[in-house]
């Protein structure tokens, strides 16, 4: 089955001032091909999701592709496993930014070894680093948001633990992706997840989430600061 890529843009401000919407079909060169999330940075789009390869072994791999605003593409970037595994991503566990040095930074996960990735891409979109943050302890580690800091990046999400619950998580990391601390937030016999952020200034930023201590309540706990 081929599936093809469908980008919609709408504009709603006053006609005269801006400019068309447009509602356009791609066909890239792959089997197989969505997105699920993307970003507007500039005068550009860039749409983030995955792809599968059209030659054996078959693998699914993450995918780039950048449009300008009347939705023609500029360029695109498939992000293999370097271990030969799958990767993946998806809206509520992956997340992708424009970074200031005019390149972006996006989190994705092993399909196969349950782990988190942090991926930072240059402005063409090629991979300048890629981190995964092995967890031997955990069952599978997301991560959905990025904060970048002066000298570095804050990463946000949540594991499954081993009693198969979520523990909301932060991870701090240098500029290329080296993990400096890790700290939990919540309790190890509730579900606690972070739902949003927002970056108040360089050194603080708020994070509000839930727990569920049992499978009919959801209670709020929130905001946090870092």
């Amino acid at each position: 089955m081929r599936l093809t890529i469908v980008l919609l843009w709408v504009a709603l401000a006053y006609p005269a001032f801006s400019q068309p919407g447009f509602n356009s079909t791609y066909h890239f060169d792959y089997p197989r091909d969505h997105f699920r999330n993307l970003i507007v940075h500039q005068d550009t789009v860039v749409a983030y999701g995955m792809a599968r390869t059209d030659t054996f072994p078959y693998r699914q791999c993450l995918f780039v592709a950048r449009f300008d605003s009347s939705g023609v593409p500029i360029d695109q970037a498939l992000i293999c496993d370097t271990r030969g595994g799958w990767l993946t991503m998806d809206i509520n566990w992956a997340e992708i930014i424009a970074t200031s040095d005019g390149g972006f930074a996006l989190t994705a996960g092993s399909f196969n070894r349950y782990d988190g990735m942090f991926i930072k891409l240059k402005n063409n979109l090629s991979v300048e680093f890629a981190q995964e943050y092995k967890d031997s302890v955990n069952l599978v580690e997301f991560y959905n948001s990025i904060v970048e800091l002066p000298d570095g990046y804050l990463l946000g999400g949540y594991v499954q633990s081993p009693n198969y619950l979520a523990e909301s998580f932060l991870r701090r990391v240098d500029k290329h992706g080296n993990s400096l601390w890790f700290k939990y937030y919540g309790k190890y016999v509730e579900t606690d997840l972070f739902s949003y952020y927002y970056q108040l200034n360089d050194t603080t930023v708020a994070y509000v989430g839930g727990y569920v201590n049992n499978p009919n309540s959801l209670a709020g706990r929130g905001p946090g600061s870092f």
